[in-house]
């Protein structure tokens, strides 16, 4: 079993024993549809890899073509229609036809066209180009990190008294003052665990 699926296989026991933990099911956790818009990966290889099965890789051309669709098919303009190859290419001077042939999975695209997708689409370096198991064990980090913070005894308290979404604001900042920030919510969730007899 390589690397890629043992990591895969361990996120997934670990999010399963905290749905079970939580009180919730599986399939409530493991969103087939959202981790398939997350990772551009088909629902059904999706469904085939959280069930452990064994899913041919398609070669590289196939799957930035693939997740090249997937990015037009589910990231649609204000009117909801889908960019053209010409949109797209223009956010990063380049040219539609020279999109067109990775569209149809019959050439890869240069560096700057792969990181210009990526861009345009907001999407995290390496959505076009990762191994599926890699791609899926990256999306099911987040539902884990999202899961845990759901059943961690804080969490309530931290929702009662906005500091959750003090956190998140949080993020946008340096990591130095990150860390200060951390570390100061932390004090204020102690103290209002142990106000509450939750500590």
């Amino acid at each position: 079993m390589s690397e890629a699926v043992t990591a895969l296989t361990d996120v997934v026991e670990r999010i399963s024993l905290l749905a079970r933990d939580a009180g919730l099911r599986q399939g409530d956790v493991l969103d087939v549809a959202r981790l398939s818009y997350d990772t551009g990966i088909p629902p059904r290889t999706v469904e085939a890899l959280l069930n452990g099965d064994d899913v041919a890789e398609e070669d590289l051309k196939a799957r930035v073509s693939t997740r090249f669709q997937a990015l037009r098919r589910t990231r649609l303009r204000a009117d909801e229609r889908a960019y053209s190859l010409k949109q797209i290419a223009e956010s990063f001077n380049a040219s539609g036809p020279s999109l067109s042939a990775v569209a149809k999975g019959e050439g890869l695209p240069g560096v700057e066209h792969l990181l210009g997708i990526q861009r345009f689409f907001k999407v995290h370096d390496g959505f076009l180009l990762a191994e599926d198991t890699t791609a899926l064990q990256h999306a099911l980090q987040q539902v884990l990190k999202e899961l845990e913070c759901r059943t961690a005894p804080w969490a309530a308290v931290s929702d009662r008294h906005g500091i959750r979404r003090t956190a998140c604001r949080a993020e946008q900042l340096s990591s130095q003052n990150q860390m200060v920030v951390q570390a100061s919510l932390a004090a204020i969730v102690d103290t209002l665990l142990s106000h509450e007899g939750k500590a």
